[in-house]
């Protein structure tokens, strides 16, 4: 009888007591002998009666309360004894499959202690094949998540909530029906989470799922919680039982029919790219992060690279174009995305390159950057190759595998430093990306441990490099070749270094050659001798396309031309440094207001005048700032020393601590001393300015030539 509570009231005291000794005898005689189990199964009236034992639960201020609760222990210890039979299994299922849901109804609303013997009997009838498979028809996932997630009218004590985690990681580390489990979980909850299930059951898989956790591996916010238990309510109300669950009846429906094309929507990841395990925005954010299998991560990322890079330049039809960003996700570029995050994971996992080495990822760059060159991509496919070439190119074995490389690396680098060129009157303009081109040109080339550089640099020579940077970078009047670069002055400083390491690691006959070009070229004559040490700041090295801050306009103009004379020359007016930003549509340089001189700086006088030549000596002190102690300073030939070049000028209204000196310092002073240490080269110095911290104050003794007529 399916009213088994009315019919249990109108019975006697007596004959409510024999319903919990005959159920007390059935188990007797069901763990003593065997046919007795089978008959109960083969029996369609005598299952529906136990299993409508179940619903039989105290009320409150029920005189029958105590009783009541003893013949559900017994039902519940019956049913334990029963389903311990593979036997009983298979036939009541084959008999009646629909009594599994009033089971795993009691199973998920009662929170009595008593309940432990009900889930040590679902545990058993999970073993089996088709137990397993009724559990998981009734909606045994969707209700187990209820109780681990205390929505209302479930069971939320703790032991309850264990043993359902334990019963779904039985579910999801079957072999025949976890990838269904599996499956269902998935339209609930995240994916990691899914995968922290199966791989551990116990108390710290429940807690992961009770607190908040914001890492690259796993996004579970408590409104992401609040939204599941929401959904799962919606659920049951679309099963038109909405209104005994809300009130805390025990009255669930049996089964839950879900839609096809159901799953709970989170807010917090709909813009979330969820790539081998890690959510890759979260990633580039915490690119320190320890990952659990950076090796599945780089192999996913490579894997989805390849993909998204071919998809780019399969679309170019005009080779015109400068920019790309054909795959969008998340409202960002995919390729850009994961460019980044294979940067991240080398670089706080270095082993990781010999992967790429092995999975043939690293030979196949030159090879894109050739395809994308070809297809017109200059803009994120080619910068991505050149991004993560700059990650790897320092070991010898790298290089050496590029340059054996089906592709002419150099060649194809060397054309992607300039969009548009004209043969007829020599002009040039250069890629807006050049700088960070020619610093990875500047590092294979400083790489002269490898067997293959000597190549490397006579392909740079037939490729034309030495004279395209002479000419349209390095040239005064090529500002505008250079209208169009993001840092102009950076890419002067990478082009010289450049030029001085390719004759370094060329081989006796092309550094002749090379020597040669550059000894007969007017502008190689103000750079040739000059060190860039101090050129380029902390803020200024760091990776702009994973930091966009780098780009502010506080940070630009910091790197002058490197020009000696030209800094003379702007003291010498006192009204402009050297222009080193981009130039304005019908104008050749962008004035820059003038350089502060301490009141103190002597005239220059010209060299027509008679004049005596006086020495003096004195120590100023200079405290670094952030931006570094304001002043450039160049080797002298003649004596190796170091002479103070130009002061630099910073952007906004910081002002230089090179100009708070007291005494006061002037361009063309000679440091023979930092910090009063003695015996240092100009190298020596560099380094100690270099290495002290901001706010540390630095000892400068200063040799200044006075003229006087």
């Amino acid at each position: 009888d399916r009213d088994l509570i009315s019919v249990f009231k109108s019975l006697t005291l007596v004959e409510k007591g024999h319903i919990e000794i005959a159920v007390e005898a059935l188990r007797k005689l069901a763990e003593s002998e065997s046919y007795i189990v089978h008959d109960i199964s083969s029996t369609a009236a005598g299952l529906d009666m136990i299993y409508s034992l179940l619903e039989l639960q105290p009320e409150e201020n029920s005189p029958f309360n105590e009783l009541i609760k003893a013949v559900f222990e017994s039902t519940l210890r019956l049913i334990n004894t029963l389903y311990s039979s593979p036997d009983f299994i298979a036939t009541a299922i084959k008999v009646n499959p629909t009594q599994i849901s009033r089971f795993l109804r009691c199973l998920c609303v009662v929170s009595d202690p008593t309940i432990s013997s009900a889930w040590t009997a679902a545990e058993a009838l999970a073993s089996h094949p088709d137990g397993l498979a009724a559990l998981l028809d009734a909606g045994a996932v969707l209700q187990l998540l209820a109780v681990l997630m205390a929505v209302k009218g479930f069971a939320s004590t703790y032991n309850c909530r264990l043993a359902a985690l334990s019963l779904l990681s039985k579910f999801l580390w079957n072999p025949v029906k976890g990838p269904e489990a599996s499956s269902t979980l998935r339209r609930f909850i995240p994916e990691p989470l899914v995968v922290l299930l199966r791989s551990r059951a116990g108390s710290a898989s429940l807690l992961v799922l009770d607190s908040v956790s914001e890492t690259p591996e796993l996004i579970w916010t408590a409104v992401m919680q609040d939204e599941l238990r929401k959904c799962i309510v919606e659920l049951f109300r679309s099963q038109n039982e909405a209104e005994n669950l809300l009130a805390g009846s025990n009255k669930l429906p049996l089964l839950v029919n879900l839609p096809v094309d159901f799953a709970v929507l989170y807010q917090q990841l709909v813009d979330e790219i969820y790539i081998g395990g890690v959510y890759i925005r979260f990633f580039l954010k915490q690119p320190t992060y320890k990952l659990s299998n950076p090796v599945l991560f780089s192999e996913k990322l490579v894997e989805f690279w390849e993909s998204s890079f071919k998809l780019q330049i399969s679309t170019s039809t005009n080779s015109s174009l400068s920019n790309s960003t054909a795959v969008v996700l998340a409202q960002s570029d995919l390729l850009v995305l994961l460019t980044s995050c294979i940067i991240c994971v080398v670089k706080g996992e270095p082993s990781i390159i010999d992967l790429l080495l092995t999975w043939g990822f690293v030979q196949n760059l030159s090879d894109n950057l050739r395809k994308a060159l070809d297809a017109g991509r200059r803009g994120s496919p080619t910068i991505s190759v050149i991004r993560l070439l700059m990650q790897i190119v320092h070991r010898p074995d790298i290089v050496d595998s590029l340059a054996q490389g089906r592709t002419d690396l150099i060649f194809y680098l060397t054309k992607s430093m300039y969009t548009t060129s004209n043969t007829a009157n020599g002009s040039c303009s250069i890629a807006k990306d050049a700088a960070i081109i020619v610093e990875l040109m500047k590092k294979i080339f400083l790489c002269t441990a490898a067997a293959q550089i000597g190549l490397l640099v006579h392909k740079a020579v037939e490729s034309n490099l030495p004279h395209l940077i002479l000419e349209h970078i390095l040239d005064a009047r090529s500002t505008t070749s250079c209208a169009q670069v993001l840092n102009p002055a950076a890419l002067r400083v990478y082009s010289v270094d450049l030029l001085k390491a390719m004759l370094i690691a060329a081989d006796p006959a092309t550094a002749a050659v090379l020597r040669t070009l550059l000894d007969t070229h007017p502008s190689w004559r103000e750079f040739k001798d000059q060190s860039h040490d101090l050129f380029l700041t902390d803020l200024e090295k760091t990776d702009t396309y994973l930091i966009e801050d780098s780009h502010e306009s506080r940070f630009a103009g910091l790197i002058t031309d490197g020009s000696l004379s030209s800094a003379v020359a702007a003291v010498r007016n006192s009204t402009s440094i050297p222009a080193v930003n981009r130039p304005l549509k019908g104008s050749a340089t962008v004035p820059i207001p003038a350089a502060k001189v301490p009141p103190s700086t002597p005239n220059i006088v010209p060299s027509n005048i008679a004049s005596k030549p006086t020495t003096t000596k004195f120590t100023t002190v200079v405290v670094k700032s952030e931006l570094g102690i304001g002043l450039d300073l160049a080797k002298c030939p003649q004596t190796g020393r170091a002479r103070i070049a130009k002061f630099k000028e910073f952007p906004g209204n910081i002002e230089n601590p090179a100009m708070k000196c007291n005494p006061s310092i002037c361009i063309g002073d000679i440091v023979y001393m930092v910090n009063s240490e003695r015996s240092q080269t100009f190298a020596d110095m560099v380094q100690l300015i270099r290495s002290a911290v901001v706010g540390e104050s630095i000892s400068l003794s200063i040799e200044r030539c006075l003229l006087e007529k």
